[in-house]
């Protein structure tokens, strides 16, 4: 571990990189450095490419398996997810998602926090290791309603729209999972109705009746 650390301090050192990217590299790094223990990049970039490929979808099929409400998934929907997502590592205060822009991707959190901010930046909720985001724009094909950033130093999962679609139409039970989960945010957004105005339940038949 301090032996690669001090080779790229040497690197940054070396290239003059300004502080700022320095400490966001270092704010990564460890990471980095955990996944490869767990030979996530050096070990398996030393195995030959068809082994790496099979052993990284294990990986990517551990993490898919991992999450509980995809525990009701086929093992052939999650393998083939897993085939698609792709791993990124991004420092905290990272905008991931932002309102308005156009949704090509989602995300699945591995490790850390993000938040959801409202158009005031003011934060709405925010969401751990197991939650996914960015799908409603996906579903229904509309940009961004409000904007996601990393609130910790996040593992996230990321599956791009074409794939996405191309696995909703492959597998129902991933189709219904997603949509579900849409569904209920969309009941949750609803503003509550609009209380009607009392009415008179007496008629002037009643009336009537009444005196009669």
């Amino acid at each position: 571990y301090q032996r690669r650390v001090h080779g790229v301090n040497a690197l940054l050192q070396h290239f003059r990189i300004p502080a700022s990217i320095c400490q966001q590299v270092f704010q990564i790094y460890p990471t980095i450095l955990q996944h490869c223990g767990r030979d996530y990049s050096v070990t398996l970039n030393e195995m030959p490419h068809f082994l790496k490929s099979e052993i990284q979808q294990y990986i990517l099929l551990h993490f898919v398996q991992s999450v509980p409400i995809f525990k009701i998934l086929s093992t052939e929907c999650c393998q083939a997810l897993a085939g698609l997502l792709h791993l990124q590592v991004v420092p905290p205060a990272h905008v991931l998602l932002r309102r308005g822009e156009a949704g090509d991707h989602m995300y699945w959190i591995s490790s850390g926090m993000v938040e959801i901010v409202d158009e005031r930046d003011i934060t709405i909720t925010t969401l751990s290791p197991g939650a996914w985001f960015g799908e409603m724009s996906l579903l229904h094909d509309t940009t961004r309603t409000a904007t996601v950033r990393s609130v910790t130093l996040c593992e996230l999962f990321m599956l791009r729209k074409d794939d996405f679609h191309a696995i909703l139409t492959r597998f129902p039970e991933f189709e219904n999972t997603i949509r579900r989960r849409a569904d209920s945010i969309l009941a949750l957004q609803q503003p509550p109705p609009t209380p009607s105005a009392p009415q008179d339940v007496t008629s002037d038949q009643d009336v009537a009746s009444v005196h009669s």
